[in-house]
């Protein structure tokens, strides 16, 4: 989920560049779609390295390679030094237990998904609106610019 936000987040950005087969006589919408499948197919931590190139600020690359950090240690502490939870009886693992671990990482990543508008738009990457409890974000000038 947070990849996939990550992702949505940096496709509407023109000032995120990736390395792609995007040809100077494509349309734009072509363009959006080819940027969008080549951030699809990297990894967070990769996505992390992009940001970094497009001028995001060190310490928000350094939180969100936390953020990756996090993430490897959930997928790998949870699912490969803790029983799943079919087996967790077998190993006398506690339910509560493993629920707690779940919890508490659904929490830090749930923190992140919130941050990453915020670390957009203060990296000048996109443009925020503050709409009542939500945030309209469009990319920086695109009011500016004729459609």
């Amino acid at each position: 989920m947070l990849e996939q936000f990550t992702v949505s987040l940096m496709t509407m950005c023109d000032k995120v560049s990736v390395r792609s087969r995007i040809s100077d006589g494509s349309e734009k919408w072509e363009e959006m779609i080819e940027k969008q499948a080549t951030l699809k197919s990297s990894t967070f931590g990769g996505l992390v390295t992009v940001l970094e190139k497009s001028s995001v600020h060190p310490l928000y690359v350094s939180y969100l390679r936390g953020v990756n950090e996090c993430r490897k240690r959930f997928v790998h502490h949870l699912f490969w030094t803790i029983p799943t939870p079919g087996e967790l009886k077998r190993y006398n693992y506690p339910r509560a237990l493993f629920a707690e671990e779940v919890f508490k990482y659904g929490r830090r990543f749930a923190a992140a998904h919130s941050l990453l508008p915020g670390i957009f738009v203060r990296s000048g990457l996109l443009k925020g609106e503050t709409i009542g409890d939500g945030i309209l974000l469009s990319n920086v000038g695109f009011f500016n610019s004729e459609i």
